[in-house]
């Protein structure tokens, strides 16, 4: 039996990467490896967090850390005590630059393999005040510091393991796909009418979904802008967003400015995504930067039409289906123009288009088993 621990930033949320470790660790073979996780969060963010407790209460193993906004001293003390009374084979760091420091005292609690993994191209916040400047510069130094703590390097893409462990260590990178449950994802005509009268929308609204934390990163203020120039021509149009956060105001502002406060849908994170992509008609991804973006794989897997950011900070690598259009997230008019020139039929090939592309977790999940055997295999 391999010990694995997974250490995550936060507590558990609706996110990208918590959904990329939760399908890994739903299809790994529990008898091989065994896998518990540490979390970043206060009492109140750990008792409060619904997946948290949903996860606890189905047999998951989950430490809580004292995060560092609260004592950066008794977040050390929680990492030590727990790295040295677990005795982990592995631990497997999925907090980017900042498991430099974690990785660090793994490193003198004599943990021998250590992984630091890449999720992303870029900070998840703009630097744009003396406190966010310091936390880029402070960041940036762990960014250096993981590639000489690290054992092992691993990433759900090149361009995300060039950014945090540098060229020459993205050689020596595993990349592990991003992948999903395909078959969760079939697109269903019940659920598309059930959902869609759920949420209030007439039988022949036209639907703009997108799926993500509402945070700088996603740019849902755009799809805003686009909303509008595309109600100019298709009046029964709405924007559906699925996800919570910080700019959850913001938006709800600008579209009470922009009159479209009833066209502007935010229920929210849910836990039946693969259901809710039933109601869209085309996935809108405005994101400035990504490592490689789960929700529009499961968008595509959905059979979904998709319109995207095309910046080298999200990676076209993600199109298996060739069903996405990229047009820069800069002017709303040229995606009304894409988004109305689209066919919105379903992809019936998807999934299938999916599995080819290497993307369907029952195959990647034996991979990182054997990736994880390998590192134990080695050192003996």
């Amino acid at each position: 039996m391999i010990k694995v621990l997974y250490v995550l930033n936060n507590p558990f949320n609706r996110g990208g990467t918590e959904a990329v470790v939760l399908n890994y660790y739903s299809h790994m073979d529990h008898n091989e490896i065994e896998i518990e996780f540490a979390v970043h969060a206060t009492k109140k963010e750990y008792d409060e967090s619904i997946l948290t407790q949903e996860l606890l209460n189905d047999g998951v193993v989950i430490h809580r850390i004292t995060p560092r906004k609260e004592s950066i001293e008794k977040n050390k003390e929680d990492l030590r005590n727990l790295f040295t009374e677990m005795k982990y084979d592995i631990i497997h760091t999925h907090t980017d630059a900042i498991g430099s420091y974690i990785l660090k005292i793994a490193k003198e609690c004599n943990v021998n393999r250590r992984i630091a993994h890449s999720h992303n191209t870029s900070y998840t916040f703009k630097p744009d005040s003396l406190k966010t400047v310091l936390k880029y510069l402070y960041l940036e130094k762990c960014r250096l510091d993981i590639r000489k703590v690290a054992t092992g390097y691993m990433a759900c893409s090149n361009v995300a393991a060039q950014w945090l462990f540098g060229k020459k260590k993205a050689k020596e990178t595993y990349i592990l796909n991003n992948a999903i449950d395909t078959n969760k994802y079939v697109y269903s005509e019940d659920s598309r009418r059930e959902l869609r009268k759920q949420y209030g929308f007439k039988e022949d609204d036209f639907i703009i979904g997108n799926v993500g934390r509402l945070e700088h990163q996603k740019n849902q203020a755009f799809l805003l802008d686009v909303l509008a120039e595309v109600k100019k021509v298709k009046k029964n149009v709405k924007l559906l967003i699925i996800g919570e956060g910080s700019l959850r105001k913001n938006l709800e502002d600008k579209a009470k400015e922009m009159s479209l406060s009833e066209d502007v849908i935010l229920p929210g994170s849910v836990n039946n995504v693969e259901k809710v992509l039933n109601v869209f008609d085309v996935f809108a991804f405005p994101s400035l930067f990504e490592g490689f973006a789960v929700s529009i794989i499961e968008a595509q897997a959905n059979g979904l039409k998709c319109i995207a950011n095309d910046t080298p900070r999200v990676t076209k690598d993600t199109d298996f289906t060739k069903n996405t259009s990229w047009v820069e997230a800069v002017d709303p008019i040229k995606w009304k123009d894409e988004i109305l020139a689209m066919d919105f039929s379903r992809d019936k090939k998807a999934q299938e288009k999916i599995k080819a592309a290497g993307f369907d977790i029952v195959s990647e999940a034996k991979k990182l088993e054997e990736y994880y055997k390998g590192l134990i295999d080695n050192d003996q």
